[in-house]
């Protein structure tokens, strides 16, 4: 789902949410994307840093998972995920989640 989807989704939400007496919380707005690293953490945290600028910022990201074929390669794509790109893009969003 492209960014600008996910946006008006939250604008959405945040409207329905102010109807009803409510404020939204964007730390709790959960975004899923599938991932695939192949040894380029520095191009997918100018992906994920591009979406939060598309989305505006959100809560949790949420690595959608598929049966791939080659399990090698999707097990170190998941290992550079937490190791490397979720790290760095915590530092650059400010955030000290792990």
């Amino acid at each position: 789902m492209p960014g600008n989807v996910v946006a008006d989704m939250w604008q959405t939400y945040a409207a329905g949410a102010e109807t009803t007496g409510r404020k939204a919380d964007r730390s709790k707005f959960k975004v899923a994307r599938a991932m695939f690293l192949a040894d380029t953490t520095s191009k997918a945290l100018r992906r994920l840093l591009q979406l939060i600028e598309e989305t505006g910022p959100f809560g949790t990201l949420i690595l959608m998972s598929y049966d791939w074929d080659d399990k090698t390669s999707w097990l170190r794509s998941m290992e550079l995920f937490s190791r490397e790109l979720m790290p760095a893009l915590n530092k650059a969003v400010g955030s000290t989640a792990s």
